[in-house]
């Protein structure tokens, strides 16, 4: 009996170690699962990308850190939501979602499709979002593994990319136009220069060839003639050496106390040939009490000079120019110079004082016109200088008033 029952022991302990074998096997088993599964779920969680899983009913099942912080939503939000929700009201957000919800259903995988979704501060962001199906067993499909790459950054930068690159197209049609413009500033100069020169030696050498016969009538005419093609050519150098100071930030001006009727006087005076010329009358009136301003006397008489030379060029024949200087209630002497020609069509008035406004509408009308019309854009730069104004207005019937306002000494 002895025997038998050490024979039933050996079994039974070899039994219990079989059993105990086993049981730390299955645990194990199950730590090494666990172990994976702890591992999966932290790389799943903790991944890079925005990953989330969307179930057969639509609703998301699952998503990680990055899909949290992207959405600006909690986990306990997001969860079982309808994942239809997450999209903006667009073709790129739920019309597109919707769609590709379908496409995901029938087993296709879906590859980096640019959508668009509203976070949980209502901001639209940019995405570009990849699905692939999940199968169980069986192969039939359980869920979605979908990952979105935030383009919302990417998309900015290539706005403002575009937008610079716009803005450089447009910058560089313009260096085009204006060069284009200058180009025919030099061509219009230069011909107006030879025709003007050739004007001055033509008369010259009738007036000096002693056998041609000229009578005084004729004398006068090519001596007013070479005097007007005289001016002309200056005012174009002038006008020319301006720009390159304006342009350059070297026009200076001397300033000093000064009676602007007293300038306009002096300008007038020196004007007289042009208004003989034409027979103009220089209508002066002067209202009130004249206070000083402080202004550069010459430069200030450059801009009356542009001003009344237009005066007289577009009023006709025997003609008034009326000439208006007073000082109104802001404490500014006003000079006002009306002329009787067509006036200025209102959808120009704002361009006249462009630098290149007279080119361009000689090149619109295929017309050339003497001169390039660099006048009214130095006396606006001088009367800028001077912390004033300049402006135009048609007045009724018939002709152009142009005003110039300048601030007097208090």
């Amino acid at each position: 009996m002895l025997i038998m029952n050490n024979k039933y022991s050996r079994r039974d302990n070899s039994g219990s170690s079989e059993e105990q074998n086993l049981k730390e096997a299955a645990t194990m088993s199950i730590d090494h699962l666990i172990e994976s599964n702890k591992i999966y779920k932290d790389l799943y969680y903790n991944a890079p990308s925005p990953f989330f899983s969307v179930g057969i009913d639509g609703r998301i099942k699952r998503v990680n850190k990055r899909a949290v912080e992207l959405l600006h939503a909690s986990e306990a939000d997001l969860l079982g939501k309808k994942v239809l929700d997450l999209y903006a009201d667009s073709p790129k957000g739920k019309q597109k979602a919707r769609v590709i919800f379908d496409r995901f259903l029938t087993g296709e995988e879906i590859r980096q499709e640019e959508m668009e979704m509203i976070d949980g501060n209502g901001k639209k962001i940019t995405v570009c979002l990849s699905v692939s199906p999940i199968v169980d067993e069986r192969g039939n499909i359980i869920a979605s593994r979908s990952v979105v790459e935030d383009l919302t950054e990417r998309k900015e930068f290539e706005k403002k990319l575009i937008k610079k690159e716009k803005e450089l197209i447009k910058k560089n049609r313009e260096i085009e136009r204006i060069s284009d413009l200058k180009s025919e500033i030099v061509a219009i100069t230069s011909h107006d220069l030879r025709s003007l020169l050739t004007r001055i030696l033509g008369f010259a050498s009738i007036l000096m060839d002693s056998d041609i016969d000229t009578d005084e009538e004729k004398r006068d005419y090519y001596l007013k003639s070479i005097i007007k093609s005289g001016r002309y050519i200056e005012q174009l150098i002038t006008g020319i050496l301006d720009i390159e100071s304006i342009e350059s930030g070297e026009f200076r001006l001397n300033k000093e106390p000064v009676i602007m009727v007293d300038l306009l006087r002096d300008t007038i005076r020196t004007m007289d040939f042009d208004i003989r010329s034409k027979n103009i009358k220089i209508d002066l009136e002067v209202e009130g009490s004249q206070a000083e301003v402080n202004a550069d006397a010459l430069k200030m008489k450059q801009v009356f000079g542009n001003i009344l030379s237009n005066a007289i060029k577009h009023s006709p024949k025997n003609g008034i120019v009326d000439v208006r200087c007073s000082c109104d209630e802001e404490g500014k002497t006003e000079i006002s110079i009306c002329d009787q020609g067509p006036g200025i069509p209102e959808k120009d008035k704002n361009k006249i004082f462009n630098k290149y406004f007279k080119v361009e509408q000689s090149r619109k009308n295929k017309t050339h016109t003497e001169g390039i019309g660099l006048g009214l854009y130095i006396s606006n730069k001088i009367v800028e200088m001077h912390e004033g104004e300049i402006f135009a207005k048609n007045r009724p019937g018939k002709g152009c008033c142009f005003f110039i306002r300048i601030q007097v000494i208090s």
